[in-house]
């Protein structure tokens, strides 16, 4: 192999690993699904799904994540009761090869809709989860999101799993 060979090899290598290592995803949507045992008018679980877009905050381990939520349950004197959460989170996240755990929280608002007078609910919660990447800029997510609902007065506990598309 000649010496400009070697030399354009080099080049290319090192160009294309510096072009993989700026593929981080810095943004991405999420899709989650589960059960959510709940205590609020009533006790019981049901399901729940969240949509959230997640954006890493610079070069760090901080993300911010606004989402929104839905949940829906019948209550204890056997109305229907839709709850929508928007809501918005902090989260840190550690990078383990492909896996990256993360602990969050965040507050929100719970609109309900029901037979009776609507309602809106200020929300905290606290959340635990993990992200896998597949491959692309395909991932899984798995999430358990504690979610107080007018702090103190009734809780829920989303489990969610589903999928992950980031944007470069």
């Amino acid at each position: 192999m000649t010496r400009a060979a070697l030399s354009a090899l080099t080049a290319v290598l090192l160009l294309a690993s510096r072009a993989a290592a700026q593929q981080r995803v810095r943004t991405e949507t999420s899709l989650l699904l589960g059960p959510a045992p709940y205590d609020l008018s009533g006790t019981g679980t049901e399901f729940a799904a969240k949509l959230g877009v997640t954006s890493r905050l610079g070069r760090g381990v901080f993300l911010i994540e606004p989402s929104i939520g839905y949940f829906a349950y019948t209550t204890q004197f056997g109305g229907r009761s839709q709850w929508i959460f928007p809501e918005l989170g902090v989260e840190a996240e550690a990078r383990l090869g492909s896996l990256r755990p993360y602990l969050g929280t965040g507050i929100g608002a719970g609109f309900e809709t029901r037979a009776g007078p609507n309602q809106v609910e200020f929300t905290m919660h606290a959340a635990a989860g993990l992200r896998l990447r597949l491959g692309g800029s395909w991932g899984a997510r798995a999430e358990a999101r504690l979610r107080s609902v007018d702090p103190f007065a009734g809780n829920t506990t989303d489990i969610g799993l589903g999928i992950t598309r980031g944007i470069y």
